[in-house]
């Protein structure tokens, strides 16, 4: 799945994606500040900032929203990032600044693959299904999420953020006495990606996933649109195709991978050691990329 392409051009990374939903560009004198300007090339920064809490510190200038990846050494599950807020970026990018002696590869998933690769049953049955995620955020996370503390701003914020999708993905919230968002987010399991391509990408796996010290998942309720959970069977026929599926990405020091969200779910192996430093940017293509209707 992952295109490997030596150098920083944004055209050609571009390209890339749109065929393979998953880039690496090697270049060993690549430093930080090249990572931001590069990525500032292909995607406008979101207002999501991935710092909302304590899974995530901010590195690097103020105001170009780098961030650490999620904390701790577990191995993280498949997910797509943040698919159940409107705030989900079009494209995680991945910067390594320090690449793992051992251990540590980020693991990459093909949803247009795995949609192929279930069975005819699983398949027809995400179909026509979908996901509801409820939650409750708190001002410090929300405010973070969307950029201000006014709850009066953030309809306007949530309308534009939700242009990008169809009609049959819905975010429904109201604030509680105590200043907290009460949110729906409603998805069919199977989606368009952003060029247009039919895929699963999805946090599903994530939510199924234990609980971990930087894994929030207790945010979360997650069923279907009749309020029952999802089947066992289906949650392990995903899990062991996307299992089928993954590439591991070996990092070297000064890589950049890029992931289009829309198609590809990301993870990690889990981590050996102290040598390994990855931060991550997120955002969405930039204002002149038509998405395929």
């Amino acid at each position: 799945m992952a295109m490997v392409i030596t150098g920083s051009d944004p055209d050609a990374a571009l390209d890339a994606l749109k065929t393979h939903g998953v880039v690496v560009l090697h270049d060993p004198d690549r430093t930080l500040d090249g990572f931001v300007e590069l990525t500032d090339r292909i995607f406008d920064i979101d207002p999501y900032h991935s710092v909302a809490t304590r899974e995530r510190d901010a590195v690097g200038a103020s105001g170009t929203n780098v961030a650490t990846v999620n904390k701790g050494r577990d191995a993280m599950p498949l997910h797509r990032e943040s698919s159940f807020l409107p705030t989900q970026p079009d494209v995680v990018t991945l910067f390594c600044q320090h690449a793992p002696s051992r251990g540590g590869q980020t693991t990459v998933c093909d949803g247009v693959a795995l949609l192929a690769a279930l069975p005819e049953r699983t398949r027809e049955f995400l179909r026509g299904e979908e996901l509801v995620w409820r939650f409750v955020l708190p001002i410090e996370r929300w405010s973070v999420l969307f950029g201000t503390r006014d709850p009066a701003a953030v309809p306007a914020k949530v309308a534009e953020l939700m242009a990008r999708f169809g009609p049959d993905t819905t975010y429904e919230f109201e604030f509680d006495d105590r200043g907290n968002l009460d949110g729906t987010y409603r998805s069919p399991f199977v989606t368009k990606t952003f060029w247009g391509d039919t895929a699963i990408s999805t946090s599903l796996l994530y939510h199924y996933h234990r609980q971990g010290p930087f894994i929030a998942k207790h945010l979360h309720r997650v069923t279907l649109s009749t309020g029952d959970p999802v089947p066992d069977d289906v949650v392990h026929t995903v899990e062991r195709c996307a299992e089928q599926l993954i590439e591991d990405v070996r990092w070297s020091t000064s890589d950049v991978l890029l992931i289009d969200n829309s198609r590809a779910m990301h993870g990690r192996r889990a981590i050996v050691g102290d040598d390994r430093s990855i931060v991550v940017r997120l955002g969405r293509y930039r204002s002149g990329i038509a998405r395929a209707a």
